[in-house]
């Protein structure tokens, strides 16, 4: 029996992901659909939870893009997708702010 996660991925990430290049859109997208709504938890190098931050974190992994959420519930919460040279600062910026505490 395998739970189903619902992927919510707010308006100004979807805008966001309109700039990027179409391949990469869809690339970005299936890889959500496909790693994220089964077990959306670490698994390898794809799935890592964020370290040293509050609140629990996880990073997907799709070629040259990162994908941040949390797992909230049966939700998945994107927080942010950015290119791989974006996600170090990305994570000193949620260092800083506070996730909402898993239930």
């Amino acid at each position: 029996m395998s739970m189903s996660y619902q992927v919510l991925i707010p308006d100004n990430i979807t805008a966001k992901l309109e700039t990027f290049a179409l391949r990469e859109r869809i690339r970005i997208l299936s890889k959500i659909k496909e790693q994220l709504t089964e077990w959306p938890f670490p698994r390898g190098k794809v799935i890592r939870r964020v370290r040293y931050i509050r609140g629990t974190v996880f990073r997907l992994r799709v070629g040259g893009y990162r994908v941040f959420y949390y797992v909230k519930g049966d939700a998945v919460h994107v927080l942010e997708i950015c290119s791989k040279k974006e996600a170090d600062r990305y994570i000193a910026s949620i260092r800083r702010e506070q996730i909402p505490p898993e239930e």
